[in-house]
């Protein structure tokens, strides 16, 4: 599935890769502790560079963040503000600013993480350009289950 040309999220749909606005990155940066438990170790750097989101019962984002010199980890991130919720769905080390985003059941600190997912990235990302596109969606994870409940007798 192809990654959409708008800059604007659609319900279950991905937004277009794009460098963080002063507000976003703010709000990533907020998810530090979460990634840190997630990756066993603490980070001095730890700045978001490039992002893509998806409207669910909450909000998925993909994130990648310079956490060294020439270091970078993707993050996949699902939260719930209104249920102060935030999880990390796909995590993935070692990485660099070009590497495309790629997501696995071995990377991912959650129970139900995505298969897999992949976004890749211009090499001469410069600006935080981001081009390429996503698996097809998943099945939606046990805690996405139970709150997705919840609109059924607004549905019906």
């Amino acid at each position: 599935m192809s990654v959409p040309a708008s800059s604007h999220s659609n319900a279950g749909g991905w937004s277009e890769p794009k460098a963080p606005s002063q507000t976003k990155t703010e709000q990533f940066k907020g998810f530090k502790d979460v990634v840190e438990t997630c990756a066993g170790r603490k980070f001095d750097t730890f700045e978001p560079v490039l992002f893509a989101e998806q409207v669910v019962a909450g909000m998925n984002y993909a994130i990648k963040y310079k956490v060294g010199d020439e270091e970078y980890i993707h993050v996949q991130i699902y939260n719930v503000p209104w249920l102060n919720q935030t999880e990390v769905t796909g995590f993935v080390d070692g990485q660099s600013l070009q590497s495309p985003f790629e997501w696995s059941v071995d990377g991912a600190c959650a129970q139900d993480p995505p298969t897999s997912s992949e976004i890749e990235v211009d090499p001469e990302v410069l600006d935080g350009a981001l081009v390429g596109g996503w698996s097809e969606p998943t099945a939606p994870s046990q805690t996405e289950r139970e709150q997705l409940k919840g609109f059924k007798d607004v549905v019906e």
